[in-house]
């Protein structure tokens, strides 16, 4: 997956929860912990969901199928969108 320029966006900020217990001081994970407290409430002051996410590691040897099911999934809710 990580060979050329990657067709994926980087919208998100995904960390593993074991890195930010090794790497970040106590209160360095109180703030994020804080910060996504924040995000979720203001969603939901927006009337938005609170979103979960799947993620794959793009160098996992099946990313590509994974990549490719995706793409598929997402051209048929855009055509859906289209018709509405």
């Amino acid at each position: 997956m990580r060979e050329g320029k990657s067709p994926i966006e980087n919208k998100y900020i995904v960390l593993k929860t074991s890195d930010a217990k090794k790497y970040l001081t106590e209160d360095m994970n109180i703030m994020l912990h804080d910060i996504c407290l924040h995000i979720q409430s203001e969603r939901l002051k927006e009337n938005k969901e609170i979103n979960e996410y799947l993620i794959v590691n793009s160098d996992e040897a099946y990313a590509k199928e994974v990549w490719e099911i995706i793409k598929h999934g997402e051209a048929i809710k855009h055509t859906k969108l289209k018709r509405v």
